[in-house]
C-alpha cells in the first residue's frame, strides 16, 4: 500500500503517512502504555496451533464430546464475534436464541458461555492475548487514560478507513474515539457488500455515519467499472431489497459489454445440484467457476468430477487430504 500510494502521489508524502490495520494501531497502543506504566504486556498468540489444544481441552470438558474440526472452528468464529460485537456476559448467554447470530447460522448447539469464559481465564492466566484481545485491551485503555488517548489522537489527526463495511462494532468504536478531537474521518465502503455479519462486521455504522459525526457528508459512487451491464443490472435489481442501506443504484461505465443474462435455475436439492455441476462440466467447452462456500462443500463436486474422469483444477492444494477422507468415509458405508 505505502508503494502504490508513492507511485500515484510522491514518496515525501508516503513517508508522511502512515498505513496500518486496526489491529496494528491496537498493538501500538498496548506497547505504549505499557512503557507508561513499566509494565510487559501479555504476550499475543499468532499461530492458532497455541491455542488448539486449550479449545479442543475447554469443548470436550464442557460439551462431553470430543469436537470436529468444524467445531473448532464455529468455536473460534463465536469468541472473535463475541469480542467483536463487545457483548455481554447476558448477551452472550441469550447469543444462540438471537436472529442472525453466528450460532444459529452455524446450527450448532453448544455452551459458548461456559467456553468463552474457560478460554479467556487460561490466556489471562498465561499473560496472554489473541488478535481480538488486541483491540479489547487497546479499547479499555483509550477509555481509562485519558494521556495516552490524548497522545493517539494528535498521532492520528486525519483517519482513513478502507473496506469500511468489514469493520466491526469494536473496531468503529476505537476509531470513533481517535477521531473525536478533530473530526477529520473519511471512510470507504458499501454496506451492500457487507458479507461478515457472522464474523462481527457492523455495516450498520456507516448507515448512523452522518448521524454519529457531526458535519459528515455522503459520496455515493454507484459507477460499475468491472461487470457487464447484464451483470450490473440483476445486481442492481437484486440488492435494492436490502432494507438498511444508503438509497443507491448500481449503474454501467459508459461503454461497458452487455454480456450475457443472469440466469436462475431452481434445484430440489443437494443431489440434484451435484448432478447438474457435473453435467455442465462434462460438456463445457470454456474455462467455467464454480463458487462454494468452503472446502467442505467442494468435495462432493469433486468427487463426481474424479469418479467420472472430468477434468478440473481446484486452487486449494488441501483439498486431497479431504478428498481421501471422504473416499475412506464412503467406503465404509456411511454415506
Amino acid at each position: 500500500m505505502p508503494q502504490r500510494f508513492a507511485g500515484y502521489f510522491g514518496a515525501e508524502l508516503a513517508e508522511r503517512l502512515e498505513f496500518r490495520t486496526i489491529n496494528g494501531i491496537c498493538a501500538k497502543i498496548i506497547a505504549y502504555y505499557s512503557r507508561m506504566i513499566g509494565k510487559k504486556p501479555f504476550e499475543l498468540v499468532t499461530n492458532e496451533k497455541s491455542t488448539a489444544g486449550i479449545l479442543t481441552q475447554t469443548y470436550q470438558q464442557v460439551e462431553q464430546t470430543w469436537p470436529t474440526e468444524a467445531d473448532l472452528r464455529n468455536v473460534r468464529t463465536l469468541i472473535t464475534y463475541i469480542k467483536n460485537q463487545m457483548l455481554t456476559e447476558k448477551e452472550i448467554r441469550a447469543l444462540g436464541k438471537q436472529k442472525g447470530s453466528p450460532l444459529r447460522a452455524a446450527d450448532c448447539d453448544i455452551n459458548i458461555a461456559a467456553i468463552y469464559e474457560r478460554y479467556n481465564h487460561w490466556l489471562r492466566d498465561q499473560h496472554l492475548m489473541d488478535y481480538d484481545d488486541q483491540m479489547v485491551y487497546a479499547l479499555t485503555i483509550l477509555r481509562k487514560v485519558p494521556q495516552v488517548l490524548e497522545y493517539f489522537q494528535e498521532q492520528y489527526r486525519y483517519i482513513c478507513v478502507d473496506e469500511a463495511q468489514d469493520t466491526s462494532r469494536i473496531q468503529h468504536t476505537i476509531i470513533a474515539l481517535l477521531a473525536s478531537k478533530h473530526d477529520n474521518l473519511f471512510m470507504v465502503g458499501d454496506e451492500d457488500q457487507s458479507i461478515y455479519g457472522f464474523r462481527a462486521a457492523c455495516p450498520e455504522a456507516l448507515i448512523n455515519f452522518e448521524r454519529e459525526h457531526r458535519g459528515a457528508k455522503v459520496l455515493l459512487m454507484e459507477q460499475n467499472y468491472r461487470s457487464g451491464s447484464g451483470i450490473v443490472r440483476a445486481a442492481d435489481r437484486f440488492i435494492q431489497r436490502n432494507t438498511l442501506r444508503h438509497a443507491k443504484h448500481m449503474i454501467c461505465a459508459d461503454g461497458a459489454a452487455e454480456g450475457p443474462e443472469v440466469r436462475e435455475i431452481v434445484l430440489r436439492n443437494r443431489k440434484t445440484q451435484y448432478s447438474y455441476l457435473l453435467k455442465v462440466a462434462d460438456g463445457c467447452e470454456e474455462e467455467t467457476a464454480v463458487l462454494y462456500r468452503n472446502n467442505e462443500s467442494a468435495i462432493p463436486v469433486v468427487d463426481l468430477l474424479e469418479r467420472n474422469n472430468v477434468p478440473y483444477r481446484i486452487r486449494n492444494a488441501e483439498i486431497g487430504f479431504l478428498m481421501l477422507s471422504w473416499r475412506s468415509i464412503t467406503s465404509w458405508g456411511c454415506i
